[in-house]
């Protein structure tokens, strides 16, 4: 059964929901409602995460860090990228 869930922001080649919750997902029928939706979407393969109004508002260079961490690991997999090592020459004095 395909469930017909609208998402707030959907990245789709790194198959990433961004939620923002407002007060209607902090009462007790609202988290039921988000742990079902949640769950149906994870068995999709796509990782969900949340932020209530008031972080956006209130924190946004955290939101904004913890949305670029997740779509870093979900695109680029557990292997980050190495720096590039210094040049041979970088290391020779007076050059």
């Amino acid at each position: 059964m395909k469930e017909p869930y609208i998402l707030d922001f959907y990245c789709p080649e790194a198959r990433l929901c961004i939620e923002c919750d407002g007060l209607p997902h902090l009462t007790p029928e609202g988290i039921a409602k988000d742990r079902k939706r949640t769950a149906w979407l994870n068995a999709q393969g796509i990782e969900v995460i949340r932020f209530t109004s008031r972080e956006i508002e209130q924190d946004t260079q955290r939101v904004i860090h913890d949305i670029d961490a997740v779509l870093k690991r979900r695109l680029m997999g557990d292997q980050a990228p190495h720096p590039p090592a210094p040049s041979p020459r970088s290391e020779e004095k007076g050059s």
